[in-house]
């Protein structure tokens, strides 16, 4: 059974989606720098060569993908360098490269943050992102500038922004330089108190609501719903790291009066990261239930998510195998694809019905039709199957 899963492990990871995916730069790389430098973001160079498998896999399946975009977009200033010509040759003089694909996370003084090498799978490859932001704490900068007197706007949001970032508390810096400000209807002030808002139990959440109407002018509404709901999420977070009942209320009502559109999707999110917090199979699977019929149906991708945790959280237990297939079935419906099938086929495994499990990887290798790689994992499932 665990060589069935470890294969489909492996494979899962292929799946490509259509979107929009990340942005990258064209033109210097030093004129990648200075954007990143003025922006405060990291540089995220793809360093690659025209030949390599794993370079041409992760541009084609990962990077094109609409999560890793929405991620890398906001959080970097992305380049692709090919270094065995062009500038690459200049780049790899100072980062040089032994193996490919290699990822460099550089701060704008061109200092290496972090990187890795070879290909990933989205998940992964957002999951190594993440790593490099935790490694990229510029708070000091802006520290000192603070602590010598420098309390301008600018100055400001740009050390709460870097806070925030380097996931340490804004509250003080926010409160400090909003107890000087006579006037907060400012568009450098509704800034400030926008980028400062972490959290819905706090002040700064309750003066930017005070605030909407003029915040609105500068603000797009959902951009604004979106803090709300966002502030109200740290505070559950927070209510379920106090295991305090009145907190969990406060981010709940939250969101009903100011977001009340997300009511159902926060409530229903909320359930399901207390129920994964408690390890609580009965309650997740329900929360997850829920997830399914009344926020991502119809997403494959996110319905691919949540049977990837179901599996991964609770794969002993009936139920959360129940609802693992029933999603995924749908989604094999829906798209005919071996790597869905697979999936299906692999469920059934976990299940002890391994005829239903044969059934589908059947379905994968008809799915594969000519292409010479699904077949490959297909035929490995079903081997393996019969083997048994």
């Amino acid at each position: 059974m665990k060589k069935l899963y470890l294969i489909f492990s492996l494979l899962f990871g292929i799946l490509n989606l259509n979107g929009q995916g990340i942005d990258f730069f064209e033109g210097h790389y030093s004129e990648a720098f200075n954007k990143a430098s003025s922006s405060d973001m990291l540089f995220f160079v793809d360093a690659y060569a025209e030949w390599c498998g794993p370079c041409k896999r992760m541009a084609k399946q990962v990077f094109p993908l609409d999560e890793v975009g929405a991620f890398f977009n906001d959080n970097f200033i992305s380049m692709q360098i090919d270094m065995e010509k062009g500038q690459g040759l200049e780049f790899g003089k100072k980062y040089p490269v032994r193996a490919y694909p290699t990822f460099f996370f550089l701060d704008g003084e061109g200092n290496v943050v972090y990187q890795f090498t070879g290909g990933r799978d989205p998940q992964g490859f957002i999951g190594e992102a993440k790593k490099a932001l935790s490694k990229f704490d510029n708070t000091a900068k802006y520290e000192k500038l603070y602590e010598e007197g420098d309390r301008s706007a600018i100055t400001v949001y740009k050390y709460i922004k870097a806070l925030n970032r380097a996931g340490k508390s804004s509250l003080k810096v926010a409160n400090e330089y909003i107890a000087t400000q006579k006037n907060l209807k400012t568009q450098d002030n509704i800034m400030i108190l926008f980028e400062a808002c972490t959290e819905a139990d706090s002040k700064i959440f309750e003066l930017l609501i005070d605030h909407k109407s003029f915040a609105l002018k500068h603000i797009e509404e959902k951009e604004f719903s979106d803090k709300i709901v966002s502030a109200a999420k740290q505070t559950f977070l927070k209510s379920i790291e106090f295991n305090s009942p009145d907190l969990e209320k406060e981010a709940i009502g939250v969101v009903k009066k100011y977001a009340k559109s997300e009511l159902k999707t926060f409530e229903i999110e909320c359930d399901l990261e207390k129920a994964e917090r408690n390890s609580d199979a009965k309650n997740y699977v329900n929360a997850a239930t829920k997830y399914y019929k009344y926020v991502i149906n119809g997403n494959v991708k996110q319905e691919m998510d949540l049977v990837q945790k179901l599996l991964k959280m609770f794969e002993k237990d009936e139920d959360a195998l129940t609802l693992a297939s029933e999603i995924s079935i749908s989604v094999a419906n829906k798209s005919n694809t071996t790597l869905n099938c697979i999936l299906v086929s692999n469920i059934y495994s976990k299940r002890g019905q391994f005829d239903n499990a044969k059934i589908w990887a059947e379905k994968a290798l008809l799915a594969a039709g000519e292409n010479a790689q699904d077949k490959l994992m297909a035929e490995r499932v079903l081997k393996y199957l019969e083997s048994l």
